[in-house]
């Protein structure tokens, strides 16, 4: 005959590993939520992905007998890093600009200015006048390829 087991010290001696765990578990968790609370929000925001727009190579559209109705062309947008144009000239900068791009002289001045480490002045212009910006070599300003549905 078989000899009998006392199944109440398993089950206590289980509950008490289950505890343990459950214990572990618990103040784990509260580590996380309050102790070390900063240190993993500030991880959570440095993995945090930004919305980047990419605009999409389009292709030519043509109507039912083949006639070109839209293509895209390729163009320039001008930009300026403004704590590179403080260490030259951006008075001077802003009046020679100004008119090739159309716009005031107070307000491309103020961009030129700005507190901002990086600003558009003006997007998509003609090859013309990009070839004329280029020609000036004001340092802080540079150009973008983009492209304008024509």
């Amino acid at each position: 005959m078989l000899a009998r087991t006392d199944s109440r010290a398993r089950a206590l001696f289980l509950l008490i590993i289950a505890t343990m765990i459950a214990t572990t578990v618990g103040g784990r968790l509260v580590w996380w939520q309050v102790a070390d609370r900063q240190r993993l929000a500030t991880m959570a925001l440095s993995q945090m992905a930004q919305n980047e727009e990419i605009p999409a190579a389009r292709g030519e559209i043509r109507d039912a007998n083949g006639v070109l109705l839209a293509i895209s062309v390729g163009v320039q947008s001008v930009y300026a890093i403004p704590p590179t144009v403080h260490n030259g000239d951006p008075e001077g900068a802003a009046s020679l600009l100004a008119p090739l791009l159309g716009m005031d002289v107070v307000d491309l001045r103020a961009r030129l200015t700005s507190k901002n480490p990086w600003v558009w002045l003006k997007r998509r212009i003609d090859p013309k006048v990009a070839q004329q910006v280029t020609a000036l070599h004001i340092p802080g300003i540079g150009m973008l390829p983009e492209t304008r549905r024509m």
